[in-house]
């Protein structure tokens, strides 16, 4: 598992919410749907964007996540863990005021530097 320190951005107009490493910088990148992950040449993930993230969000937690919620969220946090060619990402959005609770949850998602032993003997 690896925990870079993350940045968010949110743009409330476009309703995209943008997760990324300061330090790291993308070399491609692929979009699933509305999510769009960016790798670096490792395959180490350095950015994560939600599109049209209060639909996505609410979706994925089952609470609801308004744009005036996302544009009061000033801190994440970020954990990736590669396991038998999946990737789990944790992530927590925290709030500017502390009573409200944060929105986490986890992302699984195909690895992309995986050897499937399947499609290697194909």
């Amino acid at each position: 598992m690896y925990t870079s320190k993350f940045k968010l951005k949110y743009d409330e107009e476009y309703d995209n919410l943008f997760i990324y490493d300061m330090v790291k910088r993308a070399s491609y990148g692929v979009e699933l749907g509305p999510l769009d992950f960016s790798y670096d040449q490792k395959g180490k993930l350095v950015s994560l964007a939600f599109n049209s993230a209060t639909d996505f969000l609410s979706n994925l937690t089952n609470k609801k996540v308004s744009k005036k919620t996302l544009a009061k969220v000033d801190n994440c946090r970020l954990s990736v863990l590669e396991k038998a060619g999946l990737l789990y990402i944790t992530f927590k959005l925290y709030f500017k005021e502390k009573e409200l609770r944060p929105i986490e949850d986890t992302l699984t998602v195909k690895a992309l530097n995986f050897k499937s032993p399947v499609s290697a003997c194909a």
